[in-house]
């Protein structure tokens, strides 16, 4: 039989070892901010019938996975947690409580161009208020995007807008409703392509000469408003009874501070079509990749129910978080883990014994189970594995009821009793 190549499809990765252990501290520690403000966990399934996410993401529809399963149902890998959530909320809407909060950790998918912290297979981090459409729903979803970097220890700012304020202002200045979509996904490309690769774009997406020029010159007027700071375009634009006012006050009476935190951002509009009112993305001034990004979505579930179920979430970009913390040798420590090595055979139940000792006390213990190997071996493989201790159970240990502890940064061991290796270890974590 001929041999099959091993090999992963592009944009798809295996974890493992250092890795793994990585990406599952960066999850507990977002998880530990969620809970902390009360959201419950949801689980949603990978794949939902495709009707189900068409019709949702505008021009990234594209990127949905969907095929045929083997009874003929068309049916698709989630693009996002978003839509699942409103799905869910509308099928079960007579037994949840409102405001309904809950976050969700899980995979998508996305048939994108594989490129550096872009993959086809990523983790998401979601946290939503469904049933609220207040502007204080609004804040705590901004508030706990902020707590999560702060626990990641990434120094990073929220750049936040509004879709109906940058859509009065287009609106202010000639532009027809039924262009709005073209010129909201073309300013949304501002970041990459600059102000005159924007006019450009506009160009491109309508024909009639008269219409470039109103687009153009409604466009120019959003990129004069966004160089004001937040109390400079309130009182330009008179927006004292704003959705988006409420909010920035809500958030200065935090210990989040306005331009060190979070900034006012007029041409951040996020692509997706199903945002409604605010919207935001966590940045890095110096890195190109966005930490997380989400807003207000009011009409989403009306695709699924007659319900009206305001919504306002975030979506942390985890792939982002785990290149940034490796390309920034901010790795997580890992817990102390302690290798137990097995001497000989006739002493292998004594390691057997150690092991669970040691775990029962909350201490991170392999053993190595290849007796065969001699001890030098076996410190090899610790070294390999960088695992600074080790217990060895020789003859004198066994008979003497002891354990000696070698440290293999500096070569240096001592014997000890078991409350002294308890004792010792649980200093080192």
């Amino acid at each position: 039989m001929p041999k099959i190549e091993p090999r992963t499809l592009q944009g798809f990765f295996d974890y493992s070892g250092e890795e793994m252990s990585l990406r599952r501290s960066v999850e507990d520690k977002i998880r530990s901010v969620f809970v902390s403000y009360g959201y419950e966990e949801l689980n949603t399934p990978s794949i939902e019938y495709a009707d189900i996410l068409f019709g949702k993401y505008g021009e990234e529809e594209k990127l949905i996975y969907h095929f045929n399963d083997h009874g003929d149902r068309h049916v698709a890998l989630r693009y996002d947690q978003t839509v699942p959530l409103a799905r869910f909320v509308a099928q079960n809407y007579n037994t949840l409580t409102f405001p309904f909060k809950r976050y969700e950790i899980g995979r998508v998918w996305r048939a994108d161009a594989a490129r550096k912290a872009r993959k086809r297979e990523f983790m998401q981090c979601d946290v939503d208020i469904l049933g609220d459409n207040s502007s204080l729903a609004d804040a705590e979803i901004l508030m706990i995007t902020m707590d999560v970097f702060k626990k990641l220890e990434i120094d990073l700012k929220l750049h936040v807008s509004d879709r109906k304020i940058l859509s009065q202002i287009l609106e202010k200045e000639g532009v027809k409703t039924e262009w709005l979509t073209n010129i909201v996904h073309a300013i949304d490309k501002y970041d990459k392509i600059g102000q005159d690769g924007v006019l450009t774009e506009l160009e491109e997406r309508f024909e009639d000469k008269k219409t470039q020029d109103i687009c153009k010159k409604a466009t120019l007027k959003v990129f004069e408003l966004a160089s004001k700071s937040f109390n400079e375009f309130r009182k330009c634009f008179e927006l004292e009874n704003s959705f988006l006012v409420e909010i920035f006050d809500f958030l200065q009476n935090t210990n989040f501070k306005e331009g060190r935190d979070y900034t006012f951002n007029l041409t951040l509009v996020r692509g997706l079509d199903y945002y409604t009112g605010m919207v935001f993305e966590a940045r890095k001034d110096d890195y190109k990749a966005s930490f997380a990004g989400g807003g207000r979505y009011d009409n989403l579930s009306a695709m699924y129910t007659d319900k009206n179920i305001s919504g306002v979430g975030v979506g942390i970009g985890f792939e982002p978080i785990i290149t940034f913390l490796k390309e920034n040798s901010k790795l997580q420590e890992e817990a102390n883990k302690v290798l137990v090595t097995v001497f000989d055979l006739k002493y292998a139940t004594n390691s057997i014994k150690i092991c669970e000792k040691l775990r029962n006390s909350g201490i991170i213990c392999e053993l190595f189970t290849d007796y065969s190997q001699k001890i030098g071996k076996q410190f090899k493989y610790a070294d390999k594995k960088d695992i600074k201790k080790v217990v060895i159970i020789g003859e004198d240990e066994a008979k003497n009821n002891t354990y000696t502890l070698k440290d293999l940064s500096s070569g240096q061991q001592e014997t000890l009793n078991l409350k002294d290796l308890i004792k010792k270890l649980s200093v080192a974590k």
